[in-house]
């Protein structure tokens, strides 16, 4: 069983502060994130809920602070990001049609509303999206390395390292894009239905 005392823990504040900066900047290359001893106590604390609490820091400022274990954080972001792209494009395995398909419907019942291009999200991030952890080969690219080979266990396996900002910054743009892309077709499927009722 593992060890979850061990975990990194970094307060929210620290990783959407990362990604404000990647957002806003296309600066020099940050460095990887360190993993620190941080002194996270407050003094007189109340717990808010599981994760936040008020006190008095050293400073005897009042706080309030929040704490997210990464693996959490990121196991959180590609769910919602995977969810959003389900919602929108479908799942084809559950007949899911999704928005997107929804619109192709309402354009098929009526070849009088003006179709125009449907958005799609671009090949790289339709690739972060696929099940591509299947696939068994070697690659190394900016700030991500994927080794195969045997274990500290001796089983042989597929090992992907990747910088934190990275991928949180990944994951960040893919589910802005999503949210681009949503309204659009929420836009164009509501002309389509107009398009359709004035035509009864």
């Amino acid at each position: 069983m593992k060890n979850y005392n061990k975990k990194f823990i970094l307060p929210v504040s620290l990783l959407l502060s990362g990604l404000f900066l990647a957002s806003c900047s296309s600066g020099p290359k940050r460095e990887a994130i360190k993993a620190e001893n941080l002194n996270t106590e407050l003094k007189n604390s109340e717990m808010i809920d599981g994760k936040s609490k008020t006190g008095i820091d050293q400073d005897n400022n009042v706080m309030v602070s929040e704490q997210t274990s990464v693996m959490e954080f990121m196991h959180n972001l590609e769910n919602e990001v995977r969810m959003q792209n389900d919602e929108l494009y479908g799942t084809p395995d559950l007949n899911s049609k999704g928005l997107v398909g929804q619109l192709k419907d309402c354009y098929r019942k009526n070849p009088k509303a003006t179709a125009g291009e449907i958005p799609q999200l671009p090949a790289e991030m339709q690739t972060d999206l696929a099940d591509y952890k299947k696939v068994f080969k070697k690659e190394k690219s900016e700030g991500s390395t994927t080794d195969v080979g045997f274990n500290e266990k001796g089983q042989l396996v597929r090992n992907k390292t990747e910088d934190l900002h990275l991928r949180v910054d990944r994951f960040q743009k893919i589910k802005g894009q999503l949210q681009a892309n949503k309204v659009v077709v929420e836009d164009k499927l509501a002309d389509c239905k107009a398009a359709a009722a004035s035509t009864k």
